[in-house]
């Protein structure tokens, strides 16, 4: 997996990126790095403005281009699922195709829920981050990997 923080200012934006395996993250080179990067980030912040909030998930284009995948695949999956039925396609075909119909449209629907572009964001405090990348990549929150 690839994890990325963006730190966006009026005038730039800052990508930090780590590359995380799937399973067993926590207790990667590369996560850990990420983490004590990720960790320090957020004690400079919270010195400063402990209330602050972050985005959690995609923004910007990568958000909207999601989204638009989303619409493309739940309306492909549905579209090609209905042109099926429609076309007269035999029942043995039909239950054949329709798992990787209902696959298409469910993921449609799961990125179209994730990333439409009339909900707001995901914020959390800023000082919950280490403990959140902590918990996604496979680890306690109060592991032993973590002081």
């Amino acid at each position: 997996m690839i994890w990325r923080l963006d730190l966006i200012t009026l005038n730039s934006t800052l990508n930090v990126t780590g590359n995380v395996p799937a399973k067993g993250g926590y207790i990667d080179s590369g996560f850990t790095e990420f983490h004590g990067l990720v960790t320090a980030l957020v004690e400079h912040f919270t010195t400063f403005k402990p209330d602050l909030k972050v985005v959690f998930g995609e923004h910007g284009r990568a958000r909207t281009i999601m989204f638009i995948i989303g619409l493309f695949s739940a309306l492909g999956g549905g579209g090609l699922f209905a042109t099926a039925l429609l076309g007269g396609v035999s029942s043995n075909r039909m239950t054949e195709a329709a798992i990787p119909f209902v696959a298409l449209f469910i993921l449609g629907g799961v990125l179209i829920r994730a990333n439409h572009p009339w909900k707001a964001p995901t914020k959390i405090d800023v000082s919950l981050l280490p403990q959140l990348l902590t918990y996604l990549s496979g680890s306690s929150v109060n592991s032993e990997h973590w002081e």
